[in-house]
């Protein structure tokens, strides 16, 4: 508690104002308060409340204790309540001003509001009604007024009858909540867990159409319903739920059910109306917010309080002030009863033309003199519809037995009863989707027990499964699932068809009655609009106004939504001065609806619970909760709170550390992840299998989407509509991009991947063409932002991609159907929960972390982030992520806990990737290179189609000695490492390689080894394992020779690819065998004598620096420098070959000069004589003829590498570097080029 204890200042008297109840005047107060010293900010209540005592006895004569009896008088049947605030500016100022009014309110005042359970529920007291599974079976038994609105939706403005509308019935789960709610009583909350895509907002619509439908039949008040967004995504997407129900155009000879769809006087065209904050409607210069352009005001059907300026108390802005001015009313009356004549003229001689078929009387159309005759027609013609409704249900039960007794195939009943003579639709308002259910309904009392058990299947899905395990759009279902799935059918085919019977009754009627029900309700509404007004003008923000003002907002919109922030204020009001009897009419609306309440914060939520008589939360706990920020709340503020409140019953929560602990595992606490949802799942009037509704049917993604979620999340009980089962986008349902690069940190919190950045990027801008083409696309139309979307879990990689996309697009736009920088501005890239609520038909997922960061992620163990970055895309889903991290290519799913939830929801991923054969992207070239360190330049160069990997040069050497005439010098091969776990390192990893080349998602391998000798020798070796490992998948390579790393050099050699050059391998093979044999000779010749082996072979090696004079440093191979190894082997084996054909002496001693020389004698080339014989030579004397002497100049040894050779080669002999380079790839493949 950081400010002072204050006193209303509105208790005192001045020159302009006189309370009527005063505590003294201003000037004494502020005379007494002067000398009050203010006391240091502190948590504990008692200094901050005797603090208060102490300033009010300081400025009052009357004891605190004797303040109710002086104002009793002049507040009767009140109480004064003392209370400690803060006050407070911004945007929670009102729901810091509604908490005040709600801790102040009576018992009697909140006891019918929805607030009046939440004590029962914190402390978990509170006990929901347990519906049984086949809840829903009860609809059969009911009166269909139940539920008596239903929306549908213009889809053809054009279409002068239904096909232009596109309506359907609600599926079980939602009729369950709309029956639900029908039972609840004041007070009462109904919690409803809607996973993604699962109709959430077509439930909420038939509740709200219901509830107007119900008050125009009886002629009632008309109900004020508040819808309250738990984030900005929600708010949107209840504003976005209503526009498209009306029919903009029509005409006098458009039928009658067309006529009433459209507005009859000036109004929004819209059936929810927006009340924004200040901020959102006006903007923010500091925080570059700009304002609501005047077409969002005007298709949002923006509201604003009038605050006693105007006539209205509120009204609306933009294009829709027309319904707000008062002095339009006499232009509305008449554009009202113009339209309401033309409509009962039609429908009059509609009615005249069906009762002839009938042979009935229908009485003729009556002229509607003015607003109030219109209304009346109106309600009247509502009675008769919902009288027709609750026949025609009578009829279609007693028509079951007729139809298996008149028919004895379907084929009859269908051509018979379709007749519109016998046909029980109604041709005006016979939509196909209604024609369809009518079938449905023939099948089951006339088809066969196969023809049946198909829509038994459909209609009774959830049933099915519930009762007894069964379904049949599992993926991977095997004969025997389907088999097992039609038998338990036909077992409990009777009980199981009445059921269907009952609920395609229900489609029908939803389909036939309720919608047309909810139009006339609409026109109905508009006239009592029109009265209301001309009866009175609302000025003054007082109680009876306000009530007054929403109802007539709802009588033209009868939602109106709002911000959790800004909705209480739709309810304040002025109180007289001096008076504090509350700011705001607690329990005035009659519904409240929380949308997304999975994502409301409860602290925000707690208070609108008073507002309201009834309240719908609907939303998911496996989704995103809301975000605590760093300077919100902690934990352990909330442990201290608990403590300082001394919340406890004395019962079952006994202290406030049980408290706590209750509190913090049923997540009512923010830090615990909690949502308003949480909280009112456990308060919800009814349930079924788990604390309060749940809706079942999925109608957004695809269904290899749709069913990642279904299987990671809701433990497969979500049921995918059957045509979302056909790939609809221009890319696969799901799909990765491998990804693995480094990630950069920034300040030690959020990340980013530069590699993953540009990826997205390029991505985006190569597949926009195939994805413009797909859509039909149009800059007028929908565009990139309403087509594509990234998500991240990193808030700074979302920011990177962001910016790079902005960079990389011209500013120009290249041509009509291009993209541009502007295109960036709207477009959708941020961290998943912006997301959250919204969908697109791409979504990119942009996971920026990988194996080399190491370690996993945040989210890994809490499967909503990828629960909610999935289900966001309606058709195509892209995921750029490292397959290693994700488990990608691995058929092992992910361990679960004993509630049920994956351990790894990223491994999940992977799995259920590998399960379904997701396919990559890219890249679909697989490059296979020799040197790490080419790797990344040649990736950049080459592109993400490409993915490059190294092989670390030579994996493969012939083992040392193992070459011998013995097994005629064929090499034996073991893999390159100094030690064993050197070796298994360099099998894995070539193995490894060896698996990806084998992956059916690179449409090319390329060998893009050294172009030499070795480097093809180890491309051979790969195509050998392979074939070895991989036999069932054999594939063709393509041979790519690198001459430079440079782009032309590069693009060059992908352009021409080639073949293997065998020669070349045979070349090198042979070039080894010579090396291993060379080896092991001079091996044993070093190691078997102290000294070195005086032998010709030896003395040139010695020469020619390829053997180190000391013992220590000498090697077991020669290398790979071919010229010289190969040359020494040539020249010793050319002179024992001479020794052979001239028959030379061997052990041959010559002194000379008293030295001993041993060697051999052989006869010098040129000379045809023989060689004497040995017992002639043995003593002769040699004369020296000429001193032979080689002279030698040592010079400092270059660097030791490719590099280090160029470097010195130019700087020290001014060769030029390809001059030097081509010398030394000669020296390294032994070729003598141009004589050199």
């Amino acid at each position: 508690l950081q400010k002072q204890p204050e006193i209303n200042h509105d208790l005192f008297s001045s020159d302009e104002h006189q309370p009527a109840i005063c505590l003294g005047s201003t000037n004494d107060f502020h005379k007494r308060v002067l000398g009050f010293e203010p006391t240091d900010p502190t948590d504990d209540w008692f200094t901050w409340f005797q603090y208060a005592v102490d300033m009010f006895n300081a400025i009052s004569k009357v004891p605190l204790v004797d303040m109710v009896s002086v104002f009793h008088p002049i507040i009767p049947e009140g109480s004064l309540v003392i209370t400690l605030h803060t006050l407070t500016n911004g945007s929670g100022g009102a729901i810091e001003r509604l908490y005040e009014n709600v801790l102040s309110a009576s018992e009697q005042e909140l006891s019918k509001t929805s607030f009046a359970r939440i004590d029962d529920v914190f402390f978990g007291r509170y006990d929901t009604d347990y519906k049984s599974n086949n809840y829903i079976n009860e609809v059969g038994e009911r009166s269909p007024t139940y539920l008596l609105g239903h929306m549908d939706e213009c889809k053809d403005r054009d279409k002068q009858d239904l096909a232009g509308r596109e309506l359907f019935a609600l599926d079980n789960t939602q009729r369950a909540v709309t029956m639900a709610f029908s039972e609840t009583e004041l007070g009462d909350i109904l919690a409803v867990n809607g996973p993604p895509g699962s109709g959430k907002t077509a439930m909420l619509k038939a509740v709200v159409a219901n509830q107007w439908v119900k008050a125009a039949i009886e002629g009632g008040d008309c109900p004020i319903v508040v819808g309250v967004g738990g984030t900005n995504q929600s708010v949107k997407n209840i504003i976005g739920a209503f526009p498209n129900v009306m029919h903009p155009t029509s005409y006098p000879d458009s039928p009658s059910v067309i006529q009433c769809m459209g507005r009859w006087i000036q109004g929004p065209n819209n059936y929810g109306s927006f009340f924004p904050s200040s901020y959102e409607l006006n903007g923010d210069d500091e925080k570059n917010k700009p304002p609501m352009s005047p077409e969002d005001i005007t298709d949002k059907a923006v509201i604003q309080s009038n605050n006693d300026q105007s006539p209205g108390v509120f009204h609306w802005l933009g294009g829709n002030s027309t319904a707000s001015d008062f002095r339009s009313l006499p232009l509305q009356k008449d554009m009202y009863v113009k339209n309401a004549q033309e409509f009962f003229d039609k429908l009059f001689h509609e009615k005249g033309e069906l009762a002839k078929v009938r042979g009935v009387a229908e009485r003729e159309s009556s002229q509607v003199l003015n607003v109030q005759a219109v209304v009346d027609e109106l309600r009247a013609e509502l009675l008769s519809v919902e009288v027709a409704m609750t026949e025609f249900k009578v009829a279609l039960l007693n028509k079951v037995e007729s139809l298996r007794c008149n028919y004895s195939t379907l084929e009859q009943a269908i051509a018979l009863e379709t007749q519109s003579h016998f046909s029980l639709l109604d041709k005006q308002a016979n939509s196909q989707q209604a024609t369809d259910y009518y079938l449905d309904f023939l099948t089951l009392s006339s088809g066969n027990i196969s023809q049946r058990r198909e829509i038994i299947a459909r209609v009774c899905r959830e049933y099915l499964f519930d009762e007894f395990g069964v379904r049949s759009d599992s993926l991977g279902l095997t004969d025997e699932s389907i088999d097992h799935f039609y038998r338990v059918i036909s077992d409990n085919e009777v009980m199981l068809n009445r059921q269907a019977i009952n609920l395609i009754i229900e489609a029908l009627l939803d389909t036939q009655y309720r919608f047309r029900l909810f139009h006339l309700a609409a026109r109905y509404w508009e006239g009592r609009y029109l009265l209301a007004c001309e009866e009175k003008i609302l000025i003054t923000r007082n109680q009876t106004n306000i009530k007054l003002g929403l109802q007539r907002l709802c009588m033209l919109t009868p939602c109106l939504v709002a911000t959790t922030k800004s909705a209480p204020n739709l309810f304040s009001f002025r109180s007289p001065p001096g008076v504090n009897i509350g700011q705001f009419w607690l329990g005035l609306a009659d519904l409240m609806i929380i949308d997304e309440a999975g994502q409301a914060d409860i602290r925000d939520c707690l208070p609108l619970l008073a507002l309201a008589k009834r309240t719908i939360a609907v939303g998911d706990i496996d989704q995103i909760p809301p975000v605590v920020g760093d300077t919100d709340i902690t934990a352990l503020q909330e442990h201290q709170h608990i403590h300082l409140l001394q919340f406890c019953d004395g019962q079952y929560l006994k202290n406030p550390d049980a408290a706590y602990v209750h509190l913090l595992a049923n997540r009512y606490l923010p830090n615990a992840g909690g949502s308003i949802l949480h909280v009112l799942r456990n308060g919800s009037r009814f349930s079924i299998n788990q604390p309060g509704l749940m809706l079942r049917g999925h109608y957004r993604c695809q269904r290899l989407i749709s069913q990642f979620c279904n299987e990671m999340v809701y433990d497969n009980q979500i049921f995918i509509n059957g045509n979302l089962n056909k790939m609809k986008g221009v890319i696969p349902p799901l799909s990765f991009v491998e990804s693995s690069g480094k990630t950069e940190q920034e300040n030690n919190k959020s990340r980013a991947n530069i590699a993953e950045v540009d990826m997205v990027v390029d991505w985006i801008i190569k597949q926009w063409p195939k994805v413009q083409k797909h859509y039909n696309a149009s800059v007028e139309g929908k565009w990139l932002s309403d087509l594509i979307a990234v998500v991240s879990p990193f808030e700074l990689q979302a920011r990177r991609i962001l910016d790079a996309l902005k960079k990389a697009l011209p500013d120009e736009r290249p041509h009509p159907l291009g993209l541009c920088a502007i295109d960036a501005k709207n477009f959708t890239c941020g961290t998943i929960d912006s997301l959250q609520g919204a969908e697109r038909p791409i979504i990119l997922f942009s996971a920026a972390k990988g194996s080399h960061d190491g370690g996993t992620t945040h989210f890994d163990k809490t499967p909503h982030v990828l629960n909610v970055a999935v289900s966001r895309a309606k058709e195509s889903f892209v995921a750029f992520v490292c397959p290693t991290t994700y488990g990608i290519g691995k058929d092992i799913e992910p361990l679960r806990t004993s509630e049920g939830k994956v351990t790894s929801s990223m491994k999940y991923l992977g799995y259920y990737m590998h399960k379904i054969g997701a396919k990559r992207l890219f890249p679909r070239q697989l490059v296979i290179i020799e040197a790490d360190g080419k790797q990344k330049s040649l990736s950049e160069t080459l592109g993400p189609d490409y993915k490059v990997v190294a092989t670390g040069g030579s994996f493969l050497n012939s083992s040392f000695g193992a070459i011998s005439k013995e097994n005629k010098f064929r090499p034996a091969y073991e893999w390159m490492g100094c030690d064993p776990d050197e070796k298994r390192q360099t099998k894995e990893k070539i193995e490894s390689i060896l698996d990806e080349i084998s992956d059916p998602a690179f449409d090319d391998i390329f060998l893009a080894t050294d172009d030499d000798f070795m480097g093809e020798t180890i491309a051979w070796h790969l195509t050998k394992l392979y074939a070895k490992k991989h036999a069932d998948k054999p594939i063709e390579f393509k041979r790519v020779r690198l001459r430079g790393m440079d782009n032309q050099s590069i693009n060059d050699a992908f352009d021409a690819p080639a073949t293997l050059d065998v020669n070349r391998v045979n070349a090198e093979v042979a070039r080894e065998s010579a090396d291993n044999l060379g080896s092991k000779l001079m091996t044993q010749a070093m190691t078997s004598q102290p000294g070195l082996l005086d032998s010709d072979f030896i003395r040139d090696g010695l020469k020619r620096n390829f053997i180190s004079p000391k013992k220590g440093q000498r090697k077991k191979a020669f290398g790979r420098v071919k010229h010289a190894s190969m040359e020494l082997l040539y020249r010793y084996t050319q002179r024992q070959i001479e020794r052979l054909d001239n028959k030379a002496f061997s052990g041959v001693k010559v002194t000379v000069n008293g030295m001993e020389i041993q060697g051999v004698l052989s006869r010098p080339r040129g000379i045809e004589k023989p060689l004497p014989l040995f017992s002639e030579v043995s003593n002769i004397k040699w004369t020296q003829t000429g001193e032979m002497v080689d002279e030698y100049i040592k010079v400092p040894v270059p660097e030791a590498n490719t590099l280090g050779v160029l470097k010195y080669a130019f700087s020290n002999q001014d060769i030029p570097i390809k001059d030097a380079y081509d010398a030394l790839t000669a020296l390294y493949e032994g070729v003598v080029k141009d004589g050199k």
